[in-house]
């Protein structure tokens, strides 16, 4: 599908897109209005064109998207995953306060008893998969700091107030090989792994180069962005 002239600019990009998105109503469920732009950039020929699923409320759905990949201005990928029905998620009876006490008495096994948490919050629907369909719950995500190298992010529950899920936000020493998939004598031989040596990979924001073996590491302390 032909969206856009391959030198279109990112103004031109997010119009098509929103413009083809519309189209796709009767598919996706939801209306323009209740899409958010979360990114649009180019690499190299491709534009990666997303948009975040929120409420009418303007709460974000957690996990809920619709998504393009525009090649030379032609579409090669649509992703939807919109929740159409989001919006009939209950009123929450917590407030934001008393869902991050909630998320920090959680974390209270995990601290000195001395140890401060600082944080910051916002509202979001979470599905909730449920037999053979979904369940919409209204939630907090809770990113709680108690210091360098100690932070978390919690999805509290804001109708009855249970933790349901926390992810750590720091990475420490992390490494990995860069591979990739090469026919390894001729067109046409099974593909094999091979490690690509010097290449660079993005972790958490740091730029690090792979060794003649394709191997990488990444010692940072620093809780990564």
């Amino acid at each position: 599908i032909a969206l856009v002239a391959a030198s279109a600019g990112p103004a031109a990009v997010e119009r098509a897109a929103r413009n083809f998105l519309r189209t796709l109503a009767p598919l996706s469920g939801v209306s323009d209005a209740l899409l958010r732009r979360s990114v649009l950039r180019k690499v190299g020929d491709t534009w990666f064109v997303r948009f975040d699923r929120v409420t009418v409320r303007g709460a974000a759905v957690d996990g809920a998207y619709a998504e393009l990949r525009l090649r030379d201005g032609f579409v090669t990928l649509i992703r939807l995953e919109t929740h159409p029905l989001a919006d009939g998620a209950p009123v929450a009876r917590l407030t934001l306060a008393e869902g991050t006490a909630r998320a920090h008495a959680a974390l209270g096994g995990f601290l000195a008893p001395s140890a401060t948490l600082s944080a910051s919050a916002r509202a979001v629907v979470v599905p909730v998969a449920v037999g053979g369909g979904w369940e919409y719950r209204p939630a907090f995500k809770v990113e709680s700091s108690a210091g360098r190298g100690s932070r978390w992010l919690s999805t509290v529950d804001a109708l009855h107030g249970d933790v349901l899920a926390r992810e750590s936000l720091v990475r420490w020493t992390v490494e990995g090989d860069v591979l990739g998939s090469v026919e390894p004598r001729t067109v046409g031989d099974t593909p094999a792994a091979q490690a690509l040596p010097y290449l660079r990979a993005n972790v958490g924001g740091a730029v690090v180069g792979a060794n003649g073996s394709g191997h990488w590491s990444w010692g940072g302390d620093a809780p990564a962005p």
